[in-house]
């Protein structure tokens, strides 16, 4: 949710076997120097995600999702029921490390918004990217 713009995404992730439909990547967009910044902006935040994984759900919606991002001190903030103000810190310092990685350099056209949320119990973070409308 962003409130300065009146905007929001809502998604789910569900238990499903693997959609090859989700295996889409556009040829102008490089895939490996994607995952590196996504990558990069995690590490500035936390630490590299021991798995990530981007999905294309559209020529405009970038789903990213990091697995096993926490460091220690966030289990322990977790653990001891602090997970609302963890939020509260990490939204902000993930969108602003999302903007100091050049992710336009990949290909990718400039992003329009970014949604963060987390999983904690599973050690899941994601990014939901709208990018600017294509110009004709």
């Amino acid at each position: 949710m962003n409130l300065e713009n009146e905007t929001g995404m809502i998604f789910a992730v569900l238990n499903e076997k693997h959609d090859q439909d989700l295996d889409y990547w556009p040829k102008d967009v490089e895939e490996e120097e994607f995952y590196k910044a996504i990558d990069t902006a995690s590490q500035k935040a936390e630490k590299i995600p021991e798995e990530t994984r981007i999905y294309w759900l559209s020529e405009r919606t970038i789903l990213v999702v990091r697995e096993q991002i926490l460091v220690p001190i966030e289990k322990e903030l977790i653990a001891n029921g602090y997970t609302e103000e963890l939020k509260l810190a990490k939204r902000p310092l993930e969108k602003k490390v999302i903007g100091e990685v050049n992710i336009s350099s990949t290909g990718v056209r400039t992003i329009d918004e970014t949604f963060v949320d987390w999983n904690f119990d599973k050690d899941i973070g994601f990014f939901l990217f709208v990018l600017k409308p294509q110009k004709t």
